[in-house]
């Protein structure tokens, strides 16, 4: 009886002891967040899932929830950034919101890595080296990724996903915008003020700018000064949005569309101004002999330092009658995933982020890259960090509307296809050799006889 009752006693201190462990227990998950109803073995939600009825289901992945739970080592061929810009925005913004992720920089020719077995995981180009990327199969079709995770493109510039989708052609969507290129008009005010000339106005037609032109080109204290210098003769040709070869039949139309004559009569016009000669931008940056001188953006940034001893402001470029309000074609930098990198996951989230991320692309626009994002607080920030850009009329870099990107064809940036028939055609014209009409002919009949040898190959 003895021994019966000592059983007893000892089954309900035991009991108790469950009891009390089963309590701790229950007060170590409420602690951890993790409801009792899931039981020790079950894992707790995640942020969003536990968030209202707006949240995506639990299966989709949301660009700042994904995440890279192993280290990854991504290799960059950055043909964009300076080595600060790479440091301090680049790699230490990646670095906090993927601390598994590690960006190296490559060096050398990507065709060197690509033919060595050493093709980067990310690519930075301008979106108009698609062509060449394209030749070398690196741009990964980044669709499928963009779908898994419900990337936004209409938080993007709606003209920057129409020119993603031209120059992606078939391939789907190859990269993520990075950064908006657009063209300013510089002008040396001391030039103006020598000759006692009203400074330029913003979207001034190309006929306001000739004649500018004609009053600031003289030769004085025998220094020969010209009024303006174009880029290329491709100048004014992006604002008309000029296709050269047509995607279907793959035939020239530099010498069927009116627009190339509007081109080249302006520049024949230009040069025929006594004083004027072709040059290049040199002269304007160092020597300070030219009045205007139009630039890329990104152009300019990196001329900071020849700007500092000069007296100068901008203003939007000028504009074809054709075609008023409308300013430079569509142009940015972009970012592309490669074919070859075994890491395509993260590597597409490192350019989805820097693409579509408030976070980096305000950092980006207090430097002086013109935003992607249509967010007005982001664009309202555009170069409060550019010093040398401080006190210029650099509201126009906002205020310009880029023309749409003509229709690209995968051979209208090769040099030998296209480039060298219409710079040929281009120098004969303002040299006198041959009028617009012929110059444009023979310029379609080179191309066309290109576009046949590469495509027969």
């Amino acid at each position: 009886m003895l021994n019966r009752e000592k059983m007893l006693a000892l089954a309900f201190a035991q009991s108790k002891i469950f009891a009390m462990l089963g309590l701790v227990l229950l007060l170590l998950l409420a602690a951890c967040g993790q409801p009792a109803s899931q039981g020790a073995g079950a894992s707790a939600p995640s942020p969003s899932s536990s968030n209202s009825s707006s949240s995506a289901p639990p299966t989709a992945k949301q660009p700042a929830e994904a995440g890279i739970t192993s280290p990854v080592t991504l290799k960059v061929a950055d043909g964009l950034f300076t080595e600060e810009e790479w440091q301090t925005i680049i790699v230490k913004m990646i670095s906090t919101k993927y601390p598994n992720i590690t960006l190296e920089r490559t060096s050398g020719k990507l065709e060197d890595l690509v033919a060595a077995g050493q093709s980067p995981d990310i690519i930075f180009q301008p979106i108009s080296s698609t062509a060449n990327l394209m030749a070398l199969d690196l741009p990964l079709d980044l669709s499928p990724l963009i779908k898994q995770h419900n990337v936004d493109l209409n938080k993007i510039e709606p003209v920057v996903v129409d020119a993603l989708h031209k120059f992606s052609g078939s391939q789907g969507v190859v990269a993520m915008p990075l950064y908006v290129n657009v063209q300013a008009l510089l002008y040396n005010k001391d030039i103006f003020d020598k000759f006692g000339v009203p400074y330029p106005k913003d979207s001034m037609t190309y006929d306001q700018l000739l004649d500018l032109v004609r009053k600031l080109t003289r030769t004085e204290g025998g220094v020969n000064y010209m009024g303006y210098l174009p880029l290329t003769w491709t100048a004014g040709a992006g604002q008309l949005s000029l296709a050269t070869i047509d995607n279907k039949t793959n035939k020239a139309l530099v010498g069927t569309l009116e627009g190339y004559k509007t081109v080249f009569q302006f520049h024949k016009d230009l040069f025929a101004i006594p004083g004027m000669k072709p040059g290049n931008k040199n002269i304007f940056y160092k020597d300070h002999t030219v009045a205007m001188q139009p630039d890329w953006l990104q152009s300019i940034f990196k001329s900071a330092s020849s700007l500092q001893g000069m007296n100068w402001d901008m203003v939007a470029i000028p504009v074809f009658k054709e075609r008023p309000g409308i300013h430079s074609e569509t142009d940015f930098h972009a970012a592309f995933v490669s074919k070859a990198s075994k890491q395509q996951e993260a590597a597409f989230l490192v350019v989805n982020y820097l693409s579509t991320s408030t976070e980096v692309q305000t950092v980006l626009t207090k430097e002086g890259h013109v935003p992607v994002l249509t967010d007005p607080q982001v664009k309202k920030q555009w170069a409060a960090d550019a010093g040398f850009m401080s006190g210029k009329h650099k509201e126009i870099i906002l205020e310009s509307h880029m023309a749409p990107v003509r229709d690209i064809h995968p051979l209208d940036r090769d040099a030998n296809v296209v480039i060298k028939p219409m710079g040929d055609a281009y120098n004969a014209v303002i040299g006198g050799q041959k009028d617009i009409n012929s110059a444009l002919r023979d310029a379609a009949e080179a191309i066309n006889e290109a576009v046949a040898a590469k495509m027969s190959k």
